[in-house]
């Protein structure tokens, strides 16, 4: 699973001067297919804690890992609209729509212990630590801690466009 995020590209990319939170509505358009981690690894055995939301899907991970092992956990992303609950459709099969992230909230089923969670959401425009720009904080996290870091220009898709963007990480 791709766990990092490309570096600092453009002169606002890395600039603190846009630093404070977005909208909702901007928080939920970068919420979605970017690794959010709570630290840049430097060494194999630094331990990380990642977030992955995928909407589209409707299903997200969680990852308590160093580079080469770990534990994940899939989640479900469940809308609700008129008090009703949504998600992967009847029977697992998806519904065709989107889950949508843009009012602040986040709608956990961790399908594993049957545990729902719901949680608010912010994202801030920050300088660092590097090479981030993007701090998202989700209050309860369900899974590990409530602070998590991001690339605004993340783009980096394949394997072999991560590895080029790995540092030296002995």
């Amino acid at each position: 699973m791709a766990i990092l995020a490309s570096g600092c590209t453009g002169s606002a990319g890395c600039s603190g001067a846009h630093e404070g939170p977005l909208s909702d509505l901007s928080a939920g358009q970068l919420l979605p297919n970017r690794n959010w981690i709570t630290r840049w690894p430097v060494s194999k055995d630094d331990r990380l804690h990642v977030y992955r939301f995928t909407p589209d899907m409707k299903h997200g991970v969680y990852q308590d890992r160093t580079l080469f092992l770990g534990f994940f956990e899939l989640f479900e992303l469940v809308q609700r609209s008129g008090g009703a609950e949504r998600s992967g459709g009847q029977a697992g099969r998806p519904t065709g729509h989107p889950i949508e992230l843009d009012q602040g909230t986040i709608h956990f089923h961790l399908p594993d212990m049957d545990e729902r969670v719901t949680s608010r959401y912010r994202i801030e425009r920050v300088d660092g630590p590097e090479p981030f720009d993007l701090r998202l904080t989700i209050e309860p996290s369900p899974r590990g801690p409530n602070v998590y870091y991001g690339r605004h220009d993340e783009t980096a898709t394949t394997w072999h466009e991560l590895d080029a963007l790995l540092p030296a990480i002995e």
